[in-house]
Protein backbone atom coordinates (compact mmCIF):
# COMPACT_ATOMS: atom_id res chain seq x y z
CA UNK A 1 0.00 0.00 0.00
CA UNK A 2 1.14 3.53 -0.75
CA UNK A 3 2.38 5.33 2.32
CA UNK A 4 0.22 8.24 1.34
CA UNK A 5 -2.93 6.18 1.00
CA UNK A 6 -6.07 7.56 2.52
CA UNK A 7 -9.72 6.68 2.11
CA UNK A 8 -10.26 10.13 0.67
CA UNK A 9 -8.08 9.24 -2.31
CA UNK A 10 -10.62 6.56 -3.15
CA UNK A 11 -13.20 9.33 -3.52
CA UNK A 12 -11.10 12.03 -5.16
CA UNK A 13 -8.30 10.19 -6.86
CA UNK A 14 -4.66 9.85 -5.96
CA UNK A 15 -2.85 12.74 -4.34
CA UNK A 16 -0.77 14.90 -6.64
CA UNK A 17 2.86 14.05 -6.75
CA UNK A 18 5.15 16.28 -4.82
CA UNK A 19 7.53 18.09 -7.11
CA UNK A 20 10.26 20.17 -5.65
CA UNK A 21 9.75 23.90 -6.13
CA UNK A 22 12.22 25.66 -8.30
CA UNK A 23 13.71 28.46 -6.27
CA UNK A 24 15.19 31.34 -8.23
CA UNK A 25 13.82 30.26 -11.57
CA UNK A 26 12.93 33.84 -12.40
CA UNK A 27 16.04 35.45 -10.95
CA UNK A 28 17.28 36.45 -14.40
CA UNK A 29 13.96 38.22 -15.01
CA UNK A 30 14.25 40.19 -11.76
CA UNK A 31 17.82 41.18 -12.57
CA UNK A 32 16.80 42.27 -16.07
CA UNK A 33 13.86 44.33 -14.77
CA UNK A 34 16.09 45.93 -12.14
CA UNK A 35 18.70 46.88 -14.75
CA UNK A 36 16.00 48.26 -17.08
CA UNK A 37 14.53 50.29 -14.22
CA UNK A 38 17.96 51.67 -13.33
CA UNK A 39 18.58 52.60 -16.97
CA UNK A 40 15.25 54.49 -17.21
CA UNK A 41 15.78 56.15 -13.82
CA UNK A 42 19.23 57.42 -14.78
CA UNK A 43 18.21 58.44 -18.32
CA UNK A 44 15.24 60.66 -17.44
CA UNK A 45 16.77 63.90 -16.23
CA UNK A 46 15.00 67.11 -15.22
CA UNK A 47 15.92 70.18 -17.27
CA UNK A 48 14.65 73.73 -17.29
CA UNK A 49 13.28 74.90 -20.64
CA UNK A 50 11.64 78.10 -21.78
CA UNK A 51 7.87 77.91 -21.81
CA UNK A 52 6.32 77.46 -25.23
CA UNK A 53 4.26 80.63 -24.73
CA UNK A 54 5.93 83.89 -23.69
CA UNK A 55 5.13 85.00 -20.13
CA UNK A 56 2.90 88.01 -19.58
CA UNK A 57 5.88 90.11 -18.48
CA UNK A 58 7.54 89.47 -21.85
CA UNK A 59 4.49 90.29 -23.95
CA UNK A 60 3.40 93.22 -21.79
CA UNK A 61 -0.03 94.77 -22.21
CA UNK A 62 -1.59 93.20 -25.30
CA UNK A 63 -4.51 95.59 -25.58
CA UNK A 64 -2.54 98.48 -27.07
CA UNK A 65 -0.53 96.34 -29.49
CA UNK A 66 -1.26 95.70 -33.11
CA UNK A 67 -0.96 92.31 -34.79
CA UNK A 68 2.53 92.96 -36.21
CA UNK A 69 3.94 93.78 -32.75
CA UNK A 70 2.43 90.61 -31.29
CA UNK A 71 3.88 88.56 -34.15
CA UNK A 72 7.28 90.17 -33.58
CA UNK A 73 7.16 89.29 -29.86
CA UNK A 74 6.16 85.72 -30.64
CA UNK A 75 8.99 85.46 -33.20
CA UNK A 76 11.39 86.88 -30.64
CA UNK A 77 10.30 84.30 -28.06
CA UNK A 78 10.67 81.54 -30.68
CA UNK A 79 14.19 82.80 -31.40
CA UNK A 80 14.95 82.46 -27.68
CA UNK A 81 13.61 78.90 -27.61
CA UNK A 82 15.31 77.72 -30.79
CA UNK A 83 18.67 79.51 -30.66
CA UNK A 84 19.41 80.97 -27.26
CA UNK A 85 18.32 78.50 -24.56
CA UNK A 86 20.86 75.85 -25.57
CA UNK A 87 23.71 78.37 -25.54
CA UNK A 88 22.56 80.06 -22.29
CA UNK A 89 20.67 77.56 -20.13
CA UNK A 90 18.57 78.27 -17.03
CA UNK A 91 20.39 80.16 -14.32
CA UNK A 92 22.93 81.65 -16.69
CA UNK A 93 22.27 85.29 -17.56
CA UNK A 94 22.39 86.68 -21.05
CA UNK A 95 25.19 89.05 -22.05
CA UNK A 96 24.48 92.76 -22.54
CA UNK A 97 24.74 92.58 -26.30
CA UNK A 98 23.77 89.94 -28.81
CA UNK A 99 26.71 87.53 -29.33
CA UNK A 100 28.07 87.45 -32.88
CA UNK A 101 27.31 83.73 -33.29
CA UNK A 102 23.58 84.45 -32.80
CA UNK A 103 23.40 87.36 -35.22
CA UNK A 104 21.55 86.67 -38.47
CA UNK A 105 23.08 86.39 -41.90
CA UNK A 106 21.07 89.31 -43.31
CA UNK A 107 20.87 92.84 -41.95
CA UNK A 108 17.11 92.42 -41.41
CA UNK A 109 17.67 89.31 -39.22
CA UNK A 110 20.40 91.05 -37.25
CA UNK A 111 18.25 94.12 -36.65
CA UNK A 112 15.31 92.02 -35.45
CA UNK A 113 17.46 89.98 -33.08
CA UNK A 114 19.11 93.08 -31.65
CA UNK A 115 15.70 94.63 -30.91
CA UNK A 116 14.35 91.58 -29.16
CA UNK A 117 17.56 90.86 -27.21
CA UNK A 118 16.76 93.36 -24.44
CA UNK A 119 13.30 91.82 -23.96
CA UNK A 120 14.80 88.34 -23.82
CA UNK A 121 17.42 89.46 -21.29
CA UNK A 122 14.69 90.83 -19.05
CA UNK A 123 12.53 87.69 -19.24
CA UNK A 124 15.49 85.28 -18.98
CA UNK A 125 15.98 85.71 -15.25
CA UNK A 126 12.29 85.43 -14.34
CA UNK A 127 11.09 82.14 -12.87
CA UNK A 128 7.79 82.28 -14.79
CA UNK A 129 9.67 82.12 -18.10
CA UNK A 130 10.87 78.60 -17.38
CA UNK A 131 9.28 75.20 -16.84
CA UNK A 132 10.88 71.99 -15.61
CA UNK A 133 10.64 69.08 -18.04
CA UNK A 134 12.06 65.60 -18.10
CA UNK A 135 14.19 64.66 -21.08
CA UNK A 136 15.85 61.45 -22.19
CA UNK A 137 19.63 61.66 -21.81
CA UNK A 138 21.90 58.62 -21.99
CA UNK A 139 25.23 60.46 -21.94
CA UNK A 140 25.78 59.07 -18.44
CA UNK A 141 26.61 55.71 -20.06
CA UNK A 142 29.43 57.06 -22.24
CA UNK A 143 30.70 59.82 -19.92
CA UNK A 144 34.38 59.05 -19.31
CA UNK A 145 34.22 60.50 -15.78
CA UNK A 146 30.85 58.93 -14.97
CA UNK A 147 30.26 56.05 -12.59
CA UNK A 148 29.56 53.54 -15.38
CA UNK A 149 32.88 54.04 -17.16
CA UNK A 150 34.82 54.14 -13.88
CA UNK A 151 33.17 50.90 -12.74
CA UNK A 152 33.96 49.20 -16.06
CA UNK A 153 37.59 50.30 -15.85
CA UNK A 154 37.83 49.01 -12.28
CA UNK A 155 36.31 45.61 -13.18
CA UNK A 156 38.54 45.29 -16.25
CA UNK A 157 41.65 46.16 -14.22
CA UNK A 158 40.69 43.51 -11.63
CA UNK A 159 40.37 40.98 -14.46
CA UNK A 160 43.78 42.05 -15.75
CA UNK A 161 42.50 43.61 -18.97
CA UNK A 162 44.15 46.91 -19.83
CA UNK A 163 42.03 49.40 -21.73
Amino acid sequence: MDRRYSPISDLYGPAPEDTPRKHGSHTWLYVLLTLAGLFVFESLVPVMRLRSEPPSAFAGDRTGRDESQLLMMRACWSFGIESVQDAYPYGKGLPDSLPPRLKGQTEKDSDFRSRCWSRLREAWTRQESWVEKYEWDTRWVTDQNGWVQQSLRKVLSILGINV
